[in-house]
């Protein structure tokens, strides 16, 4: 696993397209002139990578990519911990529920597994709370 490049301080949100352009060069160049700039649309470009590696059974991949965002998710700051949470793990995990997608699922570190957990919970309480709407 590579180590992330050492940061001016602790700002990993910043730095984001840095580290990704060092660490996945050719998702970095994915970027557009849009999103370039905007943390979440970065990240879902990100997020993106992370599903082709899944969908084409790259596991090696995926386990780089999960163990960046692991990286990230242990020195975010709560812009970054937000953008990883709504853009990355809500993006790549919610609602896949393919093999593949289980299995990378299972690669999750214990934080981020943790986070995912949350994330779930808190959809399903919308959901139950919108069914219970429509049944009033």
């Amino acid at each position: 696993m590579g180590e992330l490049v050492p940061l001016v301080g602790n700002d990993v949100r910043s730095q984001f397209e840095l580290l990704l352009e060092l660490r996945f060069p050719a998702i970095a160049a994915e970027i557009d002139d849009c999103e370039r700039g905007l943390l979440h649309c970065e990240m879902a470009v990100f997020a993106r990578g992370t599903c082709a590696a899944i969908e084409s059974g790259d596991f090696e991949q995926t386990q780089a990519h999960l163990d960046f965002v692991d990286e990230l998710f242990g020195r975010a700051e709560p812009g970054m911990e937000n953008a990883i949470c709504v853009s990355y793990l809500e993006n790549v995990f919610l609602g896949s529920e393919t093999e593949r997608y289980i299995a990378a699922r299972r690669m999750l570190s214990d934080r981020l597994r943790t986070a995912f957990g949350e994330l779930e919970d808190h959809w399903e309480k919308i959901a139950n709370w919108s069914s219970d709407r429509k049944t009033q």
